[in-house]
């Protein structure tokens, strides 16, 4: 029997073919020279149309809120000098909670809520101007009358002593005599009497001391004073 023989340079020739072949089925972007895709992105120099904080959400306002009983007892105090004698009397009215039938602080507003603390204005503040009234010589003790005098009221002393008022009560810093804010109170510094305090006006200094106690009231019963 007869057989046939493969040569050598037949099996070298197979395996170049071989070689050629799977170089030229090779898969794409394997290339050497490939450095990657042809785009490549923005330049970090330039400028993206692109807000990186997005839209501003800002939180809803808070609306005003009353001062609870105790807090209004206290500011009162503060602010004129003087304790209110009827507060315990009226403290549930005004919200204070008796931890027995209640035990949330009431802040709501409301008619007897108004009367009463009218009520504990106009005793604070008259029980004030008395006792700055006995006060003649220490005027850095007075709580309401400071560097007035009723006997000869003086423009410039008025105005001086509203707008310390007014920071007293209500926390606001005016400077300016034509602010907005002081117009009000200087007409209530100029009002007629009220007639049922025609009988402790006798002398035209009581006059002058009705109408700063009437303004302490205003300010002791304003939002400004009551809410924060």
């Amino acid at each position: 029997m007869s057989r046939t023989h493969t040569s050598a340079p037949t099996h070298a020739w197979r395996a170049y073919l071989l070689i050629a072949l799977l170089s030229a089925c090779g898969a794409p972007g394997t290339d050497p020279g490939d450095d990657g895709p042809d785009d490549p992105g923005p330049d970090p120099g330039d400028v993206i149309d692109r807000d990186p904080t997005g839209p501003a959400e800002l939180p809803p306002a808070r609306a005003p809120e009353r001062l609870s009983a105790q807090q209004i007892h206290a500011s009162l105090q503060v602010a004129t000098g003087q304790t209110w004698a009827g507060f315990e009397d009226a403290a549930a009215t005004l919200g204070r909670p008796d931890y027995t039938q209640t035990t949330e602080e009431g802040r709501q507003m409301s008619v007897a809520f108004e009367t009463l603390v009218g009520d504990a204005a106009r005793a604070t503040c008259r029980a004030a101007i008395t006792a700055d009234r006995a006060l003649e010589v220490d005027d850095e003790a007075r709580a309401i009358l400071r560097g007035i005098d009723v006997d000869a009221p003086d423009a410039d002393a008025r105005r001086a002593n509203l707008r310390r008022l007014i920071l007293r009560f209500h926390g606001h810093e005016v400077i300016a005599d034509d602010d907005p804010r002081v117009t009000p109170w200087l007409e209530l510094l100029d009002a007629p009497i009220e007639p049922t305090d025609v009988s402790r006006t006798a002398t035209a200094a009581d006059v002058e001391a009705v109408r700063w106690e009437a303004l302490c009231v205003g300010l002791a019963t304003h939002p400004d004073f009551l809410t924060y």
